[in-house]
């Protein structure tokens, strides 16, 4: 462990170590305690001073274990030159010597293969979060288009309230910029972008459809990563108008279960066939309105803020809705 921390950490914490390690050492006692524990505090700083000077090659396996032999190599010949009687000291080098190195050289690597699998495992989650980000940053096309447009025909009928729709849009485009640049916001953060995508949609298809939601109040702090419900609202409206009979009705409902808390989309849109259902979120699926992959891409960022803590469930029939239910931790702190 002392080789292992500074060839990780440094020469400060290489000493700081050896100087640990070292004292127990020479606490246990024994002919060869002080030997034993000057050689522990060698290899501290040695190993670290290795790392500093060769910092590419130390963090090798290679160069790991060639440190880790001759830090060892130290070790036992200070006890070799310190212990009295050499006799003593050569009987206990020869018996110890192997093991030692064995151990020693084993340990380190198996430790060093452990810090560079959890700094892949990191690096590929900070990537992972990157692309999740940039998707949240990302606005739909069509509904950009549409919005623009119907903002401009809505000038000449009714000016105020094209002037309310241009301050909404900024106010949307700018929450999501700074939405996409989090990992977590609050639901209610999130709610407030859902009902202005909603508004926004509205004013492009009126008396087409309706929505409504009912969050309790303790629940509006928790936390929940961005476009979690935005996206499931887009996918509602985009899909359930296909082959609806009627006005579409979107609601989402959050109810409170202590640990964790249920949100619910539910359309009453024209569902979705049994074989595109068994692949939404597991992959990304061909799709009329895109590629298919909002759902994919939602699983992703549920795995990446809660692991295997968080579900999705979608239950749908064609021509009878879809109901999209999300399982979710309470965690009332950003992440």
């Amino acid at each position: 462990m002392v080789l292992a921390a500074g060839l990780t950490c440094g020469p400060w914490v290489g000493l700081g170590t050896g100087l640990l390690a070292g004292w127990e050492r020479y606490l246990l006692g024994g002919f060869a305690g002080s030997a034993s524990a000057l050689g522990t505090i060698v290899q501290g700083l040695f190993a670290g001073l290795a790392l500093q000077w060769w910092p590419r090659w130390a963090t090798r396996f290679r160069g790991a274990g060639f440190i880790t032999i001759m830090g060892t190599v130290i070790q036992k010949s200070i006890s070799l030159f310190w212990v009295q009687p050499y006799k003593d000291a050569l009987t206990l080098v020869s018996e110890t010597a192997i093991p030692v190195l064995i151990v020693n050289t084993l340990g380190v690597l198996l430790f060093l293969f452990v810090m560079q699998d959890l700094e892949r495992d990191r690096l590929k989650s900070q990537a992972q979060r990157a692309e999740l980000r940039a998707l949240n940053a990302q606005i739909e096309p069509h509904f950009m288009n549409g919005t623009i447009n119907a903002i401009k025909v809505l000038i000449s009928e009714n000016p105020n309230a094209a002037e309310n729709y241009v301050v909404k849009l900024a106010r949307f485009l700018s929450d999501t910029r700074s939405n996409a640049c989090a990992n977590s916001i609050s639901l209610k953060d999130e709610m407030n972008q859902v009902e202005r995508y909603l508004d926004f949609q509205t004013l492009r298809f009126p008396e087409v459809f309706y929505f409504n939601c009912d969050i309790p109040s303790q629940l509006v702090s928790c936390q929940i990563p961005p476009r979690t419900l935005q996206t499931l609202a887009e996918n509602a409206l985009l899909h359930g108008m296909k082959a609806r009979t009627g006005d579409l009705l979107i609601t989402i409902h959050a109810k409170d279960n202590g640990n964790n808390f249920t949100v619910s989309i539910t359309d009453n849109g024209g569902g979705i066939s049994t074989q595109r259902l068994a692949d939404l979120g597991k992959c990304v699926v061909e799709s009329e309105n895109g590629n298919g992959s909002a759902l994919y891409h939602l699983q992703k960022s549920l795995k990446l803020a809660f692991f295997k803590q968080a579900k999705m469930i979608i239950n749908s029939q064609e021509g009878q809705g879809t109901e999209v239910i999300l399982t979710i931790p309470k965690r009332s702190i950003p992440w």
